[in-house]
């Protein structure tokens, strides 16, 4: 099973050394003053969601921006977003460091962080079964109550489920179609999250979706469907 995603090849990692050994022991501080209720001293708490083969697992093929979002959003957990920008990079980079990326000689910046990939440490794999991701592709009809998206683009992750700005629908509209075949489980989207939305309106036309990966054999896939977007071009031959 090979499963293309883009936004790794050619890109910097976070074994390029991004960040330095100062801004490290700062996040160490913040860390042990705001974090470790939950995620003990050693990172570990949780089952792990900072450190080891659960923090790879949950991260890789994404990119640091998104990362420091989630972090950001939710920690501290009794007060999320109570810290300040600067805190919760440096607390970044302590993540960073505890799980053996190397330090460079420059510090990671926020304007480098969407550029920046967390891949393992024998680079970019296939997303893994129950990951959440977001393509986009002609969304088609097969028989009654079956669809699929066409020509879909490359899987990313794809963690927010809030509905694209016009300039960020604008720009995926802008890129090459893709070549996978993606089935669309739609139960859990008819009966809880897609209320309100029929996709017969959407048929014929590009659109973007998140969902939860099912399976994955070559360029044919299954997603279950958590949000669809409609795009602004017609499917075409070429689409």
């Amino acid at each position: 099973m090979m499963l293309m995603l883009s936004g790794c090849s050619g890109q910097p990692t976070v074994w390029d050394g991004v960040y330095t050994v100062e801004q490290a022991a700062r996040g160490r501080s913040v860390y042990e003053n705001h974090c470790t209720l939950c995620h003990d001293p050693d990172l570990a708490g949780l089952d792990g969601r900072l450190k080891g083969d659960r923090f790879i697992e949950d991260w890789r093929e994404d990119n640091l921006s998104n990362l420091f979002i989630q972090i950001k959003r939710g920690m501290p957990a009794e007060n999320p977003s109570s810290l300040t920008d600067s805190e919760y990079l440096e607390v970044l980079t302590y993540i960073l460091q505890e799980n053996g990326f190397p330090r460079g000689r420059a510090a990671l910046k926020f304007e480098t962080l969407e550029s920046i990939a967390i891949v393992s440490r024998d680079g970019p794999k296939p997303l893994p079964k129950g990951a959440m991701i977001q393509t986009f592709g002609c969304l088609a009809r097969e028989g009654a109550e079956n669809w699929r998206l066409t020509n879909a683009a490359d899987f990313k992750r794809g963690r927010n489920r809030q509905d694209l700005s016009a300039e960020e629908l604008n720009r995926l509209d802008q890129q090459r179609r893709g070549s996978q075949t993606v089935a669309l489980d739609i139960v859990l989207f008819r009966r809880f999250l897609g209320k309100g939305i029929d996709l017969a309106n959407y048929e014929g036309r590009k659109v973007v979706i998140t969902g939860r990966l099912e399976t994955a054999e070559g360029r044919t896939s299954r997603v279950m469907l958590f949000t669809a977007q409609p795009m602004g071009s017609i499917c075409d031959a070429r689409s």
